[in-house]
Formats: structure tokens, sequence, C-alpha cells
């Protein structure tokens, strides 16, 4: 009975804090083919931010080149 209990918590757990995640990921997916503005990132975790910097500065660079 407490195995069950302690892997569905544990689920609960991961499913919450992947959230900021996937709603980054849904913002990327619903962008323009043509946005190459900046990626909103304030709601990421930390260890998922540097992905959005390295994102955006991709996106700086292909802005560079129009």
């Amino acid at each position: 009975m407490v195995i069950p209990a302690a892997f569905v918590a544990a689920a609960l757990a991961v499913r919450r804090s992947m959230r900021p995640l996937r709603a980054f990921r849904e913002r990327l997916e619903t962008r323009s083919k043509k946005d190459l503005g900046p990626v909103a990132s304030d709601d990421l975790p930390s260890e998922v931010a540097p992905l959005a910097v390295t994102l955006n500065a991709l996106l700086e660079r292909l802005r560079a080149c129009e």
C-alpha cells in the first residue's frame, strides 16, 4: 500500500515540476516560422534557463542574417 502511494506522489511531483518546460515547448510550437524574436524564459527552472538563453542567442544571430 505504501509503495503505490509513493509512486503516485513521485509521478505527480515530476509532472508538476515539468509544467514550466511544457509551457516553454508550447510557446515555441505556436510561434510563426518567421518569428525570430526572443523567447520568454522567466518561468523556467534554473536548470533549463540556459537552454532558453542559448536559443535566444541563436535567434539573434539569425535575425542579424536577415
